[in-house]
Formats: structure tokens, C-alpha cells, sequence
């Protein structure tokens, strides 16, 4: 089942992480993007504005290298939506892979109270 936007943001643990930069390939390119908010289940992610250009699909699976206040974390997530704003992308992801260690940043992150 596919998720929408109004469901994924009643999840009552939503953490603001505009201050995440995000690395990954998809179809033979590498590109960046900002975490801009966490949730237990997955996250929302903008791209860079001086950044190529990112061209995700709905379905698409990413493996995103994410650096939190914590540290480097890897998690594995599938795109289920996309939109565009003034020209920038903006996609949601459920996650299909995220560590379980309470260590992890990206765990830490979500455990955080800010």
C-alpha cells in the first residue's frame, strides 16, 4: 500500500532535519539533497539548489548515505511520492532498510527530543 503525503505527516513523531545533506546514485549519477524531516517510517527529501538536478520516480529504490548531527548512516528506502516547488523536487520515502542499533545516527536522530 502506498502512503500519502496527509498520511505520512499525521505520524505524530515528525522531526524537523533541515540540516541533514544527503548523498546518492541513482541510474548512474550521484547527487545530493537535505533530509528536511524524519519520521519512524521514512522521510520527506529536497534537492540541493546548486545541485544536479534529481529525477526520482514514484517507486524508485534509493541507498541514501545520510549525515545527522550524530554521525554517517546508511538506510534503504522506496520513493512514494514526488512533487515539484518552483522548480526543485521534493520526494517522500518509506524506509525499506534502516540499522536497528540504538547507536546508529540516523536512530539517534529519530530518538532524539528535538
Amino acid at each position: 500500500m502506498v502512503a500519502t503525503l496527509d498520511e505520512v505527516r499525521r505520524e505524530p513523531e515528525v522531526r524537523i532535519a533541515e540540516f541533514c545533506p544527503t548523498e546518492f546514485e541513482h541510474e548512474g549519477g550521484a547527487y545530493h539533497a537535505f533530509m528536511a524531516d524524519l519520521t519512524s517510517k521514512g522521510a520527506k527529501f529536497r534537492e540541493m539548489k546548486n545541485g544536479r538536478k534529481v529525477c526520482v520516480r514514484t517507486g524508485d529504490s534509493l541507498l541514501l548515505n545520510i549525515k545527522t548531527p550524530y554521525g554517517m548512516s546508511q538506510a534503504s528506502g522506496e520513493v512514494r511520492w514526488v512533487r515539484e516547488d518552483d522548480g526543485m523536487s521534493e520526494w517522500g520515502m518509506s524506509f525499506t532498510g534502516i540499522s536497528e542499533d540504538a547507536i546508529d545516527p540516523l536512530r539517534c536522530l529519530m530518538d532524539s527530543p528535538m
